[in-house]
């Protein structure tokens, strides 16, 4: 069950979804044209373990609307959507919060800019510059955009970041990508010069600011982030621990969901290693449902 509402910040119209009544709050952050359905698996493993979820879709991404203005959405105003919505759902704690690939660098500036919001960090897929394979994916998919060619833009989404997918999932990825409105895909399309800028996340966010006890998370398998970035990006963070996770590429708990414990050991105060991922099949725990559901809104 999820109480949803929509909060309004500036000129944008934010979709939010809350499941769970009681217990610590985990916000996520999506990732690049992913809607907060991406979230399922974390949502279907966190509730029944006593935990909050909340969820939302930037602007031009699933429900989100942009009421007036350009289509694109910049890095400062995804910060400041995403404080928004934390201020609103929870004014006087501050909140866990977990972001995967795009999302993952909205959540490290989100922690340096507004410290207080944010008590503990999940950063999933995260990079402190890109790698030529994502600058090379972001000219393909603009290029792709501005010639109309959704179905050639799907293919590029399901090849270049979803290959350690079950074949279900990547099939849900590519309808999702394929069936974009216009307004979506001009957002996509002026997200993808944030990618192609090319600088590290250090010339845009000072990542020493984040106070939160933090734990960066990628996949050794992952060809859009580059293994030896993990190293560089944890020594920027003040309280931070790194995990490279041999078995997973870009989408990390959709293609390993023994991950789904490790997040929840980190947020309940542990640090995770990779013997948390010894066993094939990952641990059975009451009333969760580790099967990864649509990319509909929940």
């Amino acid at each position: 069950m999820f109480s949803k509402s929509v909060v309004q910040t500036g000129r944008f119209e934010v979709p939010t979804a809350i499941a769970g009544r009681t217990g610590p709050l985990v916000v996520g952050v999506n990732g690049a044209q992913q809607t907060m359905g991406s979230w399922r698996a974390l949502v279907k493993f966190f509730v029944p373990r006593g935990w909050r979820v909340l969820l939302f879709d930037f602007p031009g991404q699933g429900r989100g609307r942009i009421i007036d203005g350009a289509p694109d959405v910049s890095l400062d105003e995804q910060v400041e959507i995403t404080g928004a919505i934390i201020d609103t759902v929870s004014p006087a704690a501050a909140v866990n919060l977990i972001g995967g690939s795009w999302g993952a660098v909205v959540g490290a500036a989100t922690a340096a800019r507004h410290p207080a919001r944010v008590r503990q960090l999940v950063l999933g897929s995260f990079r402190t510059a890109p790698n030529p394979v994502i600058l090379d994916l972001a000219a393909r998919g603009r290029r792709y955009i501005e010639e109309g060619d959704l179905g050639q833009l799907a293919d590029l989404f399901v090849e270049g970041f979803g290959r350690g997918l079950p074949e279900a999932r990547r099939q849900q990825i590519y309808r999702q990508i394929a069936d974009l409105k216009a307004d979506q895909a001009a957002n996509l399309h002026a997200l993808s010069f944030l990618f192609a800028d090319g600088s590290d996340i250090s010339r845009h966010v000072d990542l020493r600011q984040i106070t939160a006890r933090t734990l960066i998370i990628n996949g050794a398998l992952d060809p859009i982030v580059d293994a030896d970035n993990l190293a560089h990006a944890a020594t920027l963070v003040p309280d931070c621990r790194a995990l490279l996770v041999p078995q997973a590429g870009h989408f990390l708990h959709n293609e390993l969901p023994a991950l789904l414990a490790v997040y929840e050991h980190f947020f309940a105060g542990g640090d995770p290693t990779l013997d948390m991922l010894v066993e094939e099949d990952p641990p059975q725990t009451s009333g969760a449902n580790w099967h990864v559901g649509p990319l509909s809104t929940p």
